[in-house]
């Protein structure tokens, strides 16, 4: 039984992940009200903040979170 509190929507978008300044590539996977899962092979420290960028389209400025992780 999935305990959530409110559904997830399925979406697909490419991102960075930025961990004591390194950048790191990540995908977002789904997408919730309280907020989202990002598939990554970095492994930030749980209950830290992280910077996660999104990138624009060409010419365009892309926009950077600075984030907390649960988990």
């Amino acid at each position: 039984m999935d305990k959530r509190r409110s559904n997830r929507t399925r979406f697909r978008s490419t991102c960075e992940l930025i961990i004591d300044g390194q950048r790191h590539p990540a995908v977002v996977r789904d997408l919730a009200p309280t907020g989202l899962f990002v598939q990554t092979r970095a492994r930030p420290a749980a209950n830290s903040v992280v910077g996660l960028r999104f990138p624009a389209p060409t010419g365009a400025p892309g926009f950077e979170l600075n984030v907390g992780l649960a988990r």
